[in-house]
């Protein structure tokens, strides 16, 4: 999947990961991406125990969005504020 659709379906992981059910499915809903798509990333960030702590690592001003983090990253990449 492309990196945009790879950090909605993490955020979509980490969020559903703090909801009753089951995350992958819930997810899934959230997204629409297949739930072997999700459990595939589940899997690549180390389980469903990393959730939570990989979102974390993602969302550097802990406002639950870690998406506006990894954009202002990229911006500071390529040398734009």
């Amino acid at each position: 999947i492309d990196p945009a659709m790879a950090e909605k379906a993490i955020a979509a992981l980490r969020k559903a990961h703090q909801a009753p059910g089951d995350p992958v499915e819930t997810a899934s809903a959230a997204t629409g991406l297949p739930t072997d798509t999700l459990n595939q990333i589940v899997s690549a960030i180390g389980g469903e125990g990393s959730l939570t702590e990989f979102a974390n690592m993602l969302d550097r001003d802990g406002d639950g969005n870690p998406l506006n983090d990894i954009l202002g990253m990229a911006k500071g990449l390529f040398g734009k504020q």
